[in-house]
């Protein structure tokens, strides 16, 4: 069955009032979407046309396309002044410049997937599904940090740091969320949750004096 290319856009949502509001076009078959810092940009890693696609956000206009591969995950740097592309097949992660919009470093993996940084820190963690590690890079210079390898058969899929010194990782087909420290890089914990564990994100819960008291994890199986 052919793919209705038509269809490809991404939503938008009153989150007030709970409607769909309208869909804004987002280039061919968009994987994973990030805004940047104001929120006046829209990054997207469009995987089958190998390109990243830049939105104005305002008005959901294309800005321009960054050649990058087949792309599967996108991020923003703590600075804000570029992002990374992650590119399944061909195993480059590119970090974009945020104003010129030219790719500025590029380093390599395998079947990268995701990526995010942690907060406060240079630092960031892009996935790989099929060897099942994590790469730390470091911003700044765009070299590798460390390999964390994760439980034998675990393929990353998400990764998310909530700001609470741990890394989280969606593992697939492994069934799990693995539990890293931001530190160190030791695998904490492994989180059974069901079928292949895909995306991944966190809400924070609070007590009736309304301070933070933890957090709620959310994910989406893939079938």
């Amino acid at each position: 069955m052919k793919a209705d290319k038509t269809a490809d856009g991404i939503g938008l949502v009153d989150a007030v009032q709970r409607k769909f509001v309208k869909k804004i076009p987002a280039g061919s078959d968009p994987e994973q979407f990030v805004l940047n810092a104001d929120g006046s940009r829209i990054y997207i890693a469009n995987e089958d046309v190998g390109a990243a696609t830049i939105l104005d956000a305002a008005s959901g206009k294309v800005i321009t396309f960054v050649p990058s591969a087949a792309n599967r995950g996108v991020g923003v740097s703590p600075d804000g002044k570029f992002f990374y592309v992650t590119c399944e097949t061909a195993g480059d992660v590119f970090a974009i410049d945020a104003q010129t919009y030219k790719v500025i470093a590029t380093s390599r993996s395998t079947r990268g997937r995701a990526v995010c940084h942690f907060a406060g820190r240079l630092t960031g963690v892009h996935t790989l599904g099929v060897r099942g590690e994590l790469n730390v890079i470091d911003t700044a210079s765009q070299k590798l940090l460390q390999v964390i390898t994760l439980p034998k058969g675990c393929r990353p899929m998400t990764v998310r740091y909530p700001g609470r010194q741990q890394v989280y990782a969606s593992t697939g087909r492994a069934g799990s969320v693995c539990v890293v420290d931001a530190k160190t890089y030791q695998v904490l914990d492994t989180i059974k949750v069901g079928k292949r564990p895909w995306a991944l994100l966190f809400r924070r819960m609070e007590n009736t004096c309304f301070r933070p008291t933890g957090l709620r994890m959310m994910f989406r199986w893939w079938i």
